[in-house]
Parts: C-alpha cells; structure tokens; sequence
C-alpha cells in the first residue's frame, strides 16, 4: 500500500547539532508547522552560535511554529535562556531531563541499544525509561501541531515542564501583499491601523513594510506605493531610511521638489539613527546623496 506523505505540513527534528538546523529550516520554510529539539545546542551561545547567527536566514522572529525542547540539565546549564525568549512568536515547551546519569546518546537509539546490550546495566532501566519518555512526547507534539490532536504536558518524575506562549505576530510582507491584492491597499492600510493601535506598536517590522511599498512602485503602483511608505514613516519616525524610502516614492511621482525635501531630512537624522551598522548607513547615505546630486 503507497505512503502518502504530506509535503506541506512538516515537523523538523534535530538532535545534538541538529536542533539549530532544525529551527533554522522553520526560519526558512513556511511548510514547517513544529519543531522538536532532542537535547540538542539550539540554545547555546558559543562561537557556532555567533557563526550561526551571522547567516542571512537567521532571524527568531520567524519562528512562528510550536518549538519543543528536550534537554539535560548539563546541556541546560550552558544554554543561553535570552534566545528562547527571543522567540516571542512561537508557542515554546521547554522539558528538562534533570537525571543525572543520562548522558547524550540517551537521546538516540543507540543509548537504549548499549543499554539492553549490557552497557551501563545499572542505569539501564532508567535509559529505558527515558528513551520511552522522549519519544511519546515527540509523538505526541507532532501529533498535535501536525494532525490537531491535543498536547498538554505537565511535570512527571525526572521531567519538569515550562511553557511560554506565542505573542501575536506581525504581519509578513508576504501577508500585507495579499492583502492589498485581495482588498486594495486602503483597506490593508485601515487593517493596519486597527491592529497598530489594539497592539500599541506597529503590527509590520520596518524593513517589512518598506519592501512592500518599493513593489509596488516597481509594479508601477506608484500611488499606493506612496502611501505604505508615507505609512511606514508615521510608524517609524525616527527611522532616517523610511524618509529616504517616501523621496523615492515622490521621485517616482515625478514630485521632484517633495522627494528633495524627505531626502535632506533623511540625511539629517541619518547619523543619530542608532538602529543602522555602519554598513547601512553608508548605503543610505549614498542613496540620499545619489538622489540630491539628481
């Protein structure tokens, strides 16, 4: 009989190493709807954590599926717990293993084979024990993020439980784009506005909702463009890149005097903007001064 496998609605698993691998593919990945983490580094903050953090993919705040932790308490005494709150948007478990004869592979299969093979007999009920443990539990997470069963998982022997739950998430550019394409952009625009103040801040990220409004100026959508950007501006004021975003806008609007004005004040507050590397700065600078020179 053929197995059907559901290509859209994944959960990623990692173990060891795997579990940064794990989370990052759910970073990546809009058909990742769970992750599991088998005392895995996910959590540590050590030179291939910085590495990993450096990747462009990287970003904690599109982790938007449950994320299930299992760990040791020697894994969770070098883990950094910063990072796991960091990941506001997604429903987090967090299940300490706190017996201390547990070792690494007792994670895998190969800690419950040594075990029945003989080795470490003394703690071999106890391997056993947790390798039933971890795996029930996995299951059962999949099960409920996967197929909408239900999980609900409280302290037992040897295991304590946390749980942090998910904060409501901004909206992606890819959700505001089909919004404006389903509802026009003065709808998406009032939507926006409701939830900005039902939330007290801006329900789209910065660079979110100005990458939205560049596509459709590039779309030829000049006027609606406008306005996100115009948007985006009143949400972030302080921000000397969505001013230099508006002077294009009103540059391809033809409104030359307009698109001089927002640049010149972009370029004003360019160097007390101190959300910018010195990398961005420079490249908002020259795209001010590039507008100027025109």
């Amino acid at each position: 009989m053929p197995v059907c496998a559901d290509l859209h609605n994944i959960g990623a698993i990692g173990f060891s190493a795997g579990g940064r691998w794990a989370l990052a593919t759910a970073m990546k990945n809009a058909d990742v709807h769970a992750v599991v983490s088998l005392d895995s580094v996910m959590l540590f903050n050590d030179n291939v954590a910085e590495a990993w953090k450096r990747m462009p993919h990287f970003n904690l705040d599109a982790v938007r599926v449950p994320v299930l932790h299992l760990v040791r308490d020697a894994f969770a005494k070098q883990e950094d717990p910063k990072m796991w709150e960091a990941m506001r948007f997604a429903d987090r478990t967090y299940m300490l293993f706190d017996a201390p004869a547990l070792d690494h592979w007792d994670f895998q299969s190969i800690g419950y084979a040594i075990s029945l093979a003989g080795v470490r007999a003394e703690i071999a009920p106890k391997i056993a024990a947790n390798f039933d443990a971890f795996n029930r539990i996995t299951l059962a997470f999949l099960d409920a993020h996967l197929k909408g069963r239900s999980f609900t998982p409280k302290d037992q022997p040897g295991i304590k439980v946390t749980h942090l739950a998910a904060q409501p998430a901004p909206l992606t550019t890819a959700e505001l784009m089909n919004a404006i394409e389903e509802d026009g952009a003065e709808i998406a625009i009032d939507a926006y506005r409701r939830a900005w103040k039902s939330r007290g801040e801006p329900p789209i990220a910065e660079a979110a909702l100005n990458l939205a409004g560049y596509t459709l100026l590039f779309a030829g959508r000049v006027a609606e463009g406008t306005k996100l950007l115009a948007l985006n501006a009143e949400a972030f004021p302080n921000s000397a890149n969505v001013y230099d975003s508006l002077a294009d806008a009103y540059l391809a609007a033809g409104d030359k005097p307009k698109a001089v004005e927002l640049a010149k004040r972009a370029l004003a507050m360019l160097d007390a903007d101190g959300t910018l590397t010195p990398e961005r700065r420079a490249a908002i600078r020259g795209s001010i001064e590039g507008k100027l020179r025109e």
